[in-house]
């Protein structure tokens, strides 16, 4: 095809073998800018797996070679950083700080047949509001404090943020989140996420996952609200949602709050891989967010923390200007 983009080729490697995706073989060759677009997203081993499992008729070995060589580099990125998680695991055991482990650190071992094949490049855990600040003391002696972004106000982080973000002295990133989404739907958001949760262990420490459902709903979520979507975390969605089957209707029917939200997550995804027509691409046409929640979506498409602009639409106007002031004038 004379007229592929490196973008359309990586969206059809990328689809391959996902609920909805592409099922008739691609004409590819050589494609220039295919591996650092793949690099980029990181995908190049998902690349490498569609090209083992017969989604393309054709492929210059030098462009093989060089999607390996990125896959070993990401690897090694991502061993670094699972490293990190249970170094951090293991110290908040030991203070009795109880956490889940969210996002590609999760998914990539329990949703995943290789867990080589979701890469990720930071750590992110879950606490409890109560834990912010036990976790944070907990893992001082790692951080390397002249690398890390202070909070705007810490005070403001406790109350109104979404996560708490360390820079390790491993070279590592660790958030801590308190929520699960930013601003408005981070606020409103009362589910219980540590219940039934899932196991799973690397290196001989147990870790924990929200359940299945949930992670698929953070999937979403994650889809939703983020401005830097890549393809190696809209991939969770469609590898999630074969995972939780048909209970993904009851999963994002009760999330009342979060339905604009998690609506515009599976349209971003369905777009993003073009996959094939679904009922929950279906149920995504037919939601209409409330007025608060739509004040709240439109915040995500302002830069940076404006997004947390949308918690004024969760809490009382007498907590207004301690959301806001901070968010204009951090310390």
């Amino acid at each position: 095809m004379a007229d592929l983009t490196p973008d359309a080729a990586l969206r059809h490697l990328v689809g391959w073998g996902l609920v909805g995706g592409p099922t008739e073989p691609l004409a590819l060759g050589s494609e220039p800018g295919l591996g650092s677009l793949a690099e980029f997203h990181q995908v190049p081993g998902v690349v490498l797996a569609a090209v083992d499992g017969g989604a393309v008729t054709d492929l210059d070995p030098t462009l093989v070679d060089d999607l390996t060589a990125r896959h070993l580099r990401l690897l090694h990125r991502t061993l670094a950083v699972e490293a990190d998680l249970v170094v951090v695991a293991r110290r908040l055991a030991e203070t009795g700080v109880d956490i889940r482990v969210l996002k590609g650190g999760a998914t990539a071992h329990l949703d995943y047949a290789d867990p080589a094949l979701r890469l990720t490049s930071d750590v992110d855990l879950l606490v409890r509001d109560e834990d912010l600040d036990v976790a944070t003391e907990a893992v001082a002696d790692l951080v390397d404090r002249g690398a890390t972004v202070p909070d705007r106000r810490a005070w403001w982080t406790e109350r109104y943020g979404k996560d708490r973000t360390l820079t390790l002295r491993s070279g590592g990133e660790l958030d801590l989140h308190r929520m699960t989404a930013p601003g408005f739907h981070g606020l409103v958001e009362h589910h219980d996420w540590f219940a039934d949760p899932d196991s799973f262990s690397i290196a001989g420490t147990e870790l924990s996952a929200p359940s299945v459902a949930d992670r698929f709903v953070h999937a979403v979520a994650h889809a939703g609200y983020t401005d830097h979507v890549r393809y190696h975390s809209i991939r969770d969605v469609p590898v999630l949602l074969e995972a939780v089957g048909d209970r993904w209707r009851d999963e994002v029917e009760r999330r009342r709050h979060w339905r604009g939200l998690l609506a515009r997550g599976v349209d971003v995804v369905w777009a993003r891989l073009e996959l094939a027509p679904h009922p929950l691409r279906e149920w995504a046409a037919r939601v209409e967010p409330d007025r608060r929640e739509r004040f709240a979506l439109r915040t995500y498409e302002l830069p940076g923390s404006r997004q947390h602009w949308g918690g004024v639409a969760a809490v009382g106007p007498w907590r207004w200007p301690g959301l806001l002031a901070a968010i204009a004038l951090p310390s």
